[in-house]
């Protein structure tokens, strides 16, 4: 496995030795991306894996890279319901909802926001919107 494809992995996974390990020999790899162009803070991002993204952004992680198709760190927080991901990246200033940005066209930092309290307002411990919906819920916005 390329270093790359390891970081890309260990994000996903959470492990936190890893990643510190693999930016330690060699930190360009905070910049590593797969076949949709996804980071290692995109994998920790859509997993809540606060202890790897808050590692990537001190390494120089960039809170505003974009997938193949668009959607940022902090889309991918929201979406999947990554809150502490997601508070992380608004506390060192993610700004990019671009994914949702083309989904709703206005209102985006409001969009985020509402998100992030949504999905920390959940009536049961652990539960979520199921994956098939995750990316077809949209609220109505404010006028």
């Amino acid at each position: 496995m390329s270093s790359a494809a390891a970081i890309l992995q260990s994000a996903r996974n959470g492990d936190v030795s890893v990643v510190k390990r693999l930016l330690s020999d060699d930190p360009s790899l905070v910049r590593a991306t797969d076949e949709y162009l996804k980071t290692p803070l995109h994998w920790a991002a859509e997993h809540d894996h606060y202890h790897v993204a808050e590692m990537l952004l001190d390494a120089g992680a960039e809170l505003e890279a974009t997938t193949h198709w668009g959607a940022t760190p902090l889309d991918w927080a929201a979406t999947m319901g990554s809150t502490k991901v997601a508070d992380l990246l608004l506390a060192r200033g993610a700004q990019g909802m671009s994914f949702v940005a083309q989904r709703v066209s206005r209102n985006w930092n409001w969009f985020a926001e509402f998100s992030i309290q949504a999905l920390r307002s959940r009536p049961l411990p652990g539960a979520s919107f199921p994956q098939s919906a995750m990316m077809t819920w949209w609220p109505t916005l404010p006028a």
